[in-house]
């Protein structure tokens, strides 16, 4: 005959609950900060892009005669670009359009030393070639753009 164990309770104890919590915590913890890390890596490839973006229309603008100064040109500081009409970057004037990258470095190493690229009207040569570094702070790497003598990007 089989005698039952009237005494015996199935089910988990309070140390099993807590180390189980406890074992979630820190898997969620290296999830998290993946996470982050990811998110940081896709915000600074779109800045790349917007920046490129930003680049290549300016072009454009240059090439189609947008205007009747019928030249654009890019100025760029450690945070910002700054899409200017005209052979020289004016600060003030009215039509600049300024794009802002948050927790971006940016830095322009130009054949002419300057901060500007201006685009001939005709064939859309900068006035300059170099680079373009572009550094995301969190992750401690950048993303470089190369001009080349035909104003585009490589």
């Amino acid at each position: 005959m089989v005698l039952a164990n009237k005494n015996k309770q199935s089910g988990f104890t309070f140390i099993e609950l807590l180390v189980m919590i406890a074992i979630v915590a820190i898997v969620a913890t290296f999830a998290a900060g993946s996470f982050v890390d990811y998110r940081d890596m896709q915000v600074a490839r779109a800045v790349s892009v917007d920046i490129s973006s930003i680049f290549n229309e300016t072009r454009q603008k240059t090439l189609s005669s947008e205007s009747t100064s019928a030249q654009f040109g890019v100025y760029f500081s450690t945070s910002t670009i700054t899409v200017f009409e005209g052979s020289t970057y004016n600060p003030v004037a009215s039509g600049n359009v300024i794009h802002s990258f948050a927790n971006t470095n940016i830095d322009t190493q130009l054949s002419d030393g300057s901060n500007q690229v201006i685009f001939t009207r005709l064939t859309g040569a900068p006035s300059a070639t170099g680079t373009i570094e572009i550094g995301h702070p969190k992750l401690n790497s950048t993303t470089t753009l190369t001009i080349i003598g035909s104003g585009l990007l490589e």
